[in-house]
């Protein structure tokens, strides 16, 4: 919208919503979903009322109708569906493939934490040219290579789980196993947790040194998370000097795990008693904590992965050449981005 006021320079600002909120006077256009910016607030003569609101809508309608166009918008990452058949994949602002037209506007309680989620640098492949097949072959290799050959992690079951985990999100099936990296303080439970979320980097300083999630979360937080994102990873479940604030947290994760599993979320009401939405898990779940897990009915439902002393290589190039491969060529997200062009490839030759 723009307007000028009494002589003022011309400014100009967006308003965004639901199209139903064309279906009401300005006047009511917040209570219905619309973000209005400050600027537009602010102006002495908004919201138009009664005969002005219903000429101002029919401006509205009318404007540059020649230049609208529609476009799917999506609040969630990973698989969706499209207007041209095949699904089209969203990581962040990403979307696999990059000519789709899919608008993305994912609203976690975090937006800035989504906006590390991608792929890197996306290349269109063409699984019929031998030079595109080879760029993936050497790409596996390399992380294969980097993540389980070089015996960064001495229990090699623990950098397969590591790589599945990471790798999970890409298949058109909800996750329901969570993986637990558990161990003493200080021997790469964080670092082994990190190095999942490499493949799910928008640029190739995403995740180095910031896992997305804390144990110190709230439960209403990250079920809202797990239910627009891929890949989340919960860090540090620590033991507390307050047994009350230990159970508690334990008890928060323990719900999160079965929830995970079950495809569970709890129903809420707002202040109106009405209910919301509820927030139903997508993500593949990483835990970190000191401890191994006590309640059956959440142990049973984790992978555990235990990271102690010596489960590291002692030779720290050896770690490090993972983090490196990340933050150099970035060749953990760009290989996410050649498992889904191929699963798209599949369903499109053979109907998968």
């Amino acid at each position: 919208m723009s307007w000028e006021y009494r002589g003022s320079p011309e400014e100009t600002c967006q308003v965004t919503g639901p199209k139903e909120i064309l279906h009401y006077q300005p006047v009511d256009w917040i209570r219905h979903g619309a973000q209005i910016p400050t600027e537009l607030l602010m102006h002495p003569n908004w919201p138009p009322r009664h005969q002005h609101a219903e000429g101002f809508l029919q401006a509205v309608k009318v404007h540059r109708r020649d230049e609208r166009r529609e476009s799917m918008v999506w609040q969630q990452m990973g698989w969706v569906p499209t207007a041209h058949g095949l699904p089209a994949f969203i990581a962040g602002e990403q979307v696999i493939p990059a000519h789709e037209d899919v608008t993305v506007e994912i609203k976690t309680p975090s937006p800035e934490t989504s906006l590390l989620y991608g792929f890197g640098e996306i290349s269109e492949l063409n699984w019929k040219d031998a030079a595109d097949v080879e760029q993936v072959r050497k790409d596996f290799r390399t992380i294969l290579d980097t993540y389980v050959r070089s015996e960064a992690w001495s229990d090699p079951a623990a950098a397969a789980v590591i790589l599945a985990g990471a790798l999970r999100p890409c298949l058109p099936l909800r996750p329901k196993t969570s993986i637990y990296v558990w161990g003493p303080k200080g021997r790469g439970k964080t670092f082994s947790a990190e190095t999942a979320m490499y493949f799910w980097a928008s640029d190739k300083s995403a995740w180095i040194g910031k896992p997305p999630g804390s144990a110190g979360d709230t439960l209403a937080y990250t079920e809202k998370v797990l239910s627009s994102v891929p890949i989340w990873v919960i860090d540090d479940l620590a033991p507390s000097t307050s047994r009350d604030a230990a159970q508690n947290k334990s008890a928060h994760l323990e719900d999160t795990i079965r929830n995970v599993f079950n495809n569970a979320a709890k129903g809420r009401s707002d202040r109106d008693a009405q209910a919301q939405e509820r927030n139903f898990p997508i993500a593949q779940l990483i835990i970190t904590g000191e401890n191994q897990l006590t309640t059956p009915s959440a142990r049973e439902r984790t992978i555990p992965v235990h990271i102690g002393t010596g489960s590291l290589h002692p030779d720290h190039k050896r770690t490090a050449a993972i983090t490196e491969l990340a933050a150099s060529d970035g060749t953990q997200a760009r290989f996410t981005s050649h498992v889904i062009s191929y699963i798209r490839h599949l369903a499109s030759t053979e109907g998968l």
